[in-house]
């Protein structure tokens, strides 16, 4: 406890505690007042339902990633069979591999990709053996756990448990020694109806065996059908996943029970067929209602939720002991071993069960980072966004896999993702600013995932022109962009899932799709349940669109102003923001000369399909608040050029004469999309580094392609 000093003159009590170590922390506030309630403490519970605040101390790594969500068993396979798989050695492999009847694979992941791309984070769909209990595909849904302490046998080239163990180590130590991080796919919420409790129960002591099915061994490990907020009293009664009302149940999984909190729908109801779309759903009751609330409530363990708990928080520190982090490991060797854990159905489980389990691996290492899938957003109150899940599970976690692709997907572009014709939307630079501002509002400034598409999400539009240039925006906003494999060669929807689209969206080619798709929820996406392959794509990718990513996450990489989470969006000299042009500054402090720190100018062309010739002149006269010095540090004595780093030459000025401070300050900045002049490329979007010329003394320099770390 740390008593508060005060009151100052203004009549506040305070206390500035310094924190050292990265992790999930809650900060309990208690007071009373002289001669009221006498004896009795008040506590601070941030005017809602919370016991305490939350918060969420990140490394800062967290800000530096460029993410790349890959499938294994798909994204370098022959062909759809079980033989043409791809396995963890093609990913790192440099050279197409063979076998003995002449066959072989793709070559696509390798040094050379993920450097030319600019990615430092793998995340990898869920690696474990896959249960067949309620499958209807071949080999099954990956996040269908069967075992959550073993690599599925497919992913070996052997076919074996051991051999695919010994892939992903290799995966994992050679990844090291590129500078890419690893993610895993944890999915706690549920499990394959035949999961078994695997070498984790052992190495902890359980009272079951290894191969003992989980539910067998103990069915109170799971929640009870109809009534997720009560254990199941017997095998027949435990409940398909998830405990949601808005949507049906999966029946390749069951939901574990965690106990009884604020953010499970502890009973479900009776289902019906929504004749809308088809879909099983569930009424909306009281129950629906109660976890949307905010008092972070937990009832309390029982000795099975402790079982529970300690099976999964074990979990990450399981892999990193398996990739080559055990304990003891220096921090200065951070890099070694997995590097995080992207959090399947986060927001469903206890937020005490998060804080703990983040803890416990940070124990082990210090910057291992968590990233939240809570895909319901926000949730206003009174004209206060902090509300809702995506703010819960945003007080806990490092990087919040949110739902802003559905901004992108609906309000920017206007894609319809059940297949429809679609009406495009005219996009704007105001509401993408209000869109992202309202989540930074929302979410307290969390780091979020920036992706456009994910594994069970439709691109947004046919054109991969549209979709690269809507990625230059993200990727210049504060957050982690992500690449879904294959986007960077020219992904596009199934040609016969979205043919309807193709009048208003552009013509889809089918030597741009996966081999096999599947209806997910009314979207065609790839098939990630079934032997799939992408081979027509790799042959006939668009390598410009490729190169484009690459300088894009490369100049993300290399300029702190495009990693930092400050962003100004810039207006024009006649006011306002430009509808035809995305434009933001990014900084990395707001009271530095920009000699002494990078400044980089973002602007892309909103939709070049709509209008290929765009400019407009943008205002930098903009000062702190209460100061007279530039948020971007233009002195106007100084004098100043700029670099274009998505350019052909990244190195070389763009302007031909320097400009003065007072000149910028006083006149804007002129931008002309695309840019025509030799050396730039005729590109619709620019990153712009600010330059000061002045003295060399003053010239900021920027790193040589930073790593994840």
């Amino acid at each position: 406890a740390y008593p508060m000093t005060g009151p100052d003159a203004s009549g506040y009590y305070s206390k500035t505690l310094k924190v050292n170590r990265c992790g999930a922390y809650r900060l309990q506030v208690r007071y009373k007042l002289s001669g009221v309630n006498s004896g009795n403490y008040i506590y601070y519970t941030d005017h809602a339902q919370r016991r305490d605040c939350a918060i969420v101390v990140s490394p800062k790594k967290a800000l530096n990633l460029t993410m790349y969500e890959v499938n294994p068993l798909v994204v370098e396979a022959r062909d759809s069979s079980e033989y043409g798989r791809s396995t963890f050695v093609d990913l790192v492999n440099t050279g197409s591999l063979g076998d003995q009847f002449g066959n072989s694979w793709p070559d696509v992941l390798n040094q050379g990709h993920y450097s030319s791309l600019g990615i430092n984070m793998v995340w990898l769909q869920p690696i474990h053996p896959i249960g067949q209990e309620g499958q209807t595909f071949s080999p099954g849904s990956p996040y269908a756990v069967q075992d959550y302490w073993s690599v599925n046998p497919s992913l070996g080239r052997s076919n074996t448990s051991s051999g695919a163990m010994t892939e992903f180590q290799t995966f994992v130590s050679r990844m090291d020694t590129w500078n890419v991080g690893v993610m895993m796919d944890g999915t706690f919420n549920h499990c394959a109806p035949d999961a078994i409790m695997g070498q984790g129960a052992v190495d902890l002591g359980l009272p079951y065996s290894a191969g003992s099915k989980i539910r067998e061994a103990n069915y109170r490990w799971f929640a009870k059908k109809g009534y997720p907020g009560q254990v199941a009293g017997s095998i027949a009664e435990i409940a398909e996943a998830p405990d949601r009302n808005d949507f049906g149940d999966w029946n390749d999984v069951r939901e574990f029970f965690f106990g009884s909190y604020d953010t499970l729908v502890k009973k479900k109801g009776n289902s019906y067929i929504d004749p809308t779309d088809g879909q099983q759903k569930y009424p909306d009751n009281a129950n629906r209602q109660e976890f949307l609330l905010e008092r972070d409530e937990f009832a309390g363990h029982t000795p099975t939720t402790r079982e529970v708990w300690q099976y999964f928080s074990y979990y990450p520190i399981y892999w990193l002991e398996k990739t080559g982090h055990p304990k003891g490991t220096p921090k200065s060797q951070s890099y070694k071993g997995i590097d995080g854990l992207r959090c399947d159905f986060a927001q469903g489980l206890p937020s005490q069960f998060w804080e703990y389990t983040i803890n416990k691996t940070r124990s082990l290492k210090w910057d291992f980072l968590f990233m939240a899938e809570s895909l319901d957003g926000f949730k206003e109150v009174n004209g206060n966004k902090r509300h809702g899940v995506g703010y819960r599970s945003a007080r806990h976690f490092d990087i919040l896999n949110e739902n802003s692709v559905f901004y992108w997907r609906g309000d920017f572009f206007g894609y319809d993702p059940n297949g429809g014709a679609g009406t495009p939307k005219t996009p704007t630079t105001y509401n993408t600013w209000k869109n992202f501002d309202d989540r930074r509002q929302a979410f307290d400034g969390v780091t979020l995932l920036n992706n456009l598409v994910s594994h069970d999400e439709v691109l947004p539009h046919n054109d991969p022109y549209r979709i690269l240039y809507a990625y230059a925006q993200v990727a210049a906003l504060d957050g982690t962009p992500m690449i879904l494999y294959g986007q960077e060669g020219g992904l596009q929807n199934s040609k016969t899932g979205y043919a309807a689209s193709e009048a208003n969206f552009g013509t889809i080619n089918a030597n741009r799709n996966f081999a096999n798709y599947e209806t997910n929820f009314g979207k065609v996406i790839p098939n990630f349940k079934s032997w799939n392959h992408m081979t027509n794509l790799w042959a006939n990718r668009d390598w410009t669109v490729q190169d484009l990513y690459g300088r894009i996450n490369r100049a993300r990489l290399n300029s702190p102003a495009l990693r930092s989470p400050n962003v100004y969006y810039l207006s024009t000299t006649a006011g306002g923001y430009s509808d035809n042009i995305f434009a933001v500054a990014k900084y990395q402090q707001g009271d530095l000369n920009a000699g002494q720190q990078d400044v980089v100018f973002a602007f892309v062309n909103n939709n070049y399909r709509g209008s290929n010739s765009v400019a407009a002149t943008f205002d930098l006269n903009a000062k702190v608040s209460g100061s007279d010095i530039n948020y971007f540090g233009i002195d106007r004595n100084r004098n100043y050029n700029v670099k274009d780093l998505l350019a052909d030459n990244s190195t070389s000025y763009v302007w031909t004469t320097n400009r003065t401070g007072a000149d910028l300050i006083d006149n804007g900045l002129f931008v002309g999309l695309p840019n025509n002049a030799a050396g730039t490329g005729s590109y619709q979007a620019q990153y712009l580094q600010l330059v000061d010329v002045s003295a060399p003394s003053l010239s900021f320099v920027p790193p040589q392609f930073m790593t994840y770390g």
